[in-house]
């Protein structure tokens, strides 16, 4: 599990000690705790080092017994991640990030990149389907909320970065999936061929 110091506001975390996803031994707040950190050094380090900005990870804090859910405001510098719920005031430092699978600095994107936007339910889909493809995943995880695109999620990709990612979802099609499902993937093509397309 996680080890952490201080109270429920301020934690100091090593990521290296975060129980895996897959450990059915670990209570299952250990493996939600150990996750949520992963997913909050994916965001912060998807990005190039610099101010904080409010990332597409949701809060897993608690106010009177209910989850918070607020967006998680995250800062990556000279290795270790900051994190601050603005809501619940829960937030805290992660290390031992840099190098590990969820450590998506090598695909900072260079270049020139275009807008790509996406709903909750949609990241959740392509979040599965990029599990073992962290290219791809770090375009997720620069997702970040916009007040004046209310529901929607914004990335910066570069074009080959938002093709790669249009194969994939072409790839996903031909899977098997109810029609719900189908639903998402056929709505992200068309967001996709809008946004290679720089409209």
């Amino acid at each position: 599990m996680c080890l952490a110091s201080g109270d429920m506001a301020t934690l100091n975390t090593d990521l290296s000690h975060c129980a895996p996803q897959d450990a059915p031994s670990v209570p299952l707040a250990a493996r939600r705790r150990g996750q949520f950190c992963r997913e909050v050094v994916e965001a912060a380090t998807s990005r190039r080092a610099g101010p904080t900005w409010c990332s597409a990870v949701q809060c897993i804090g608690r106010i009177d017994r209910a989850r918070c859910g607020r967006w998680i405001d995250v800062s990556y510098v000279a290795g270790a991640v900051a994190w601050l719920c603005v809501v619940c005031g829960e937030g805290g430092v992660i290390t031992g990030g840099k190098g590990s699978a969820s450590d998506l600095s090598p695909y900072v994107p260079r270049g020139k990149t275009r807008l790509w936007g996406f709903d909750e339910e949609e990241r959740v889909v392509l979040r599965g389907a990029t599990s073992s493809l962290p290219e791809l995943r770090a375009i997720l995880s620069r997702g970040r909320p916009r007040e004046e695109f209310p529901g929607l999620l914004l990335a910066e990709a570069t074009p080959a970065e938002l093709g790669a990612m249009h194969s994939l979802v072409e790839a996903l099609m031909d899977t098997r999936g109810g029609r719900r499902h189908l639903e998402i993937l056929d709505g992200l093509l068309r967001r996709l061929g809008t946004a290679i397309d720089g409209f």
